[in-house]
């Protein structure tokens, strides 16, 4: 019924290294550095949201990580992964996080039960989560899964993982319900 198992890639099955704590690109080049010095072998490295600018799906802060493009393929040439958090939220506090509008102007975003004013962010729910307002994409929206793609691809450009992270997959929020 649903297939046969499939396996991950063999670099998955290795030592990986990962904590929110890497805020800067410092505190993540000595980490990595400290499994080098010690003879561990690292396969992975998982890049929590301080990576991100505001908390913001597929953006890369550039002042606290400046040249992890680059970094990231210093990396590869040594056989390791870089393996990046994004959120099913995407931020709606940057009126030109091109995201949201593009989602806002498709009608792509998730609903408000309560709020159906057009005057509050379109009448969409609206969450707290890291980047604070946050909206979530309706994937039975055609565009919804094209404008995620295209935050894939631009993430791509700005740090160029291995595998995602998908974390907090679900519509959620540190309200409890929507948001007011």
């Amino acid at each position: 019924m649903v297939g046969l198992p499939a396996l991950p890639p063999f670099w998955a099955l290795g030592w990986h290294s990962s904590s929110y704590g890497y805020s800067n690109m410092t505190l993540l080049q000595e980490n990595i550095q400290g499994y080098a010095d010690a003879k561990i072998p690292l396969e992975g490295v998982w890049l929590d949201i301080p990576y991100m600018d505001g908390f913001a799906d597929f953006s890369v802060n550039e002042t606290a990580f400046p040249g992890l493009a680059e970094y990231t393929n210093e990396l590869k040439k040594q056989n390791k992964r870089m393996i990046v958090i994004v959120d099913a939220g995407i931020s709606a506090d940057d009126p030109d996080n091109k995201y949201f509008t593009d989602a806002l102007s498709k009608n792509a975003l998730i609903r408000s039960s309560i709020d159906v004013s057009e005057e509050t962010f379109g009448g969409v729910l609206v969450s707290h989560v890291w980047p604070n307002k946050t909206v979530f994409l309706d994937f039975f929206s055609d565009d919804a899964a094209d404008i995620w793609n295209q935050g894939l691809k631009d993430l791509y450009e700005k740090v160029p993982y291995d595998g995602l992270w998908l974390d907090m997959n679900e519509a959620t929020s540190f309200c409890n319900g929507e948001c007011p």
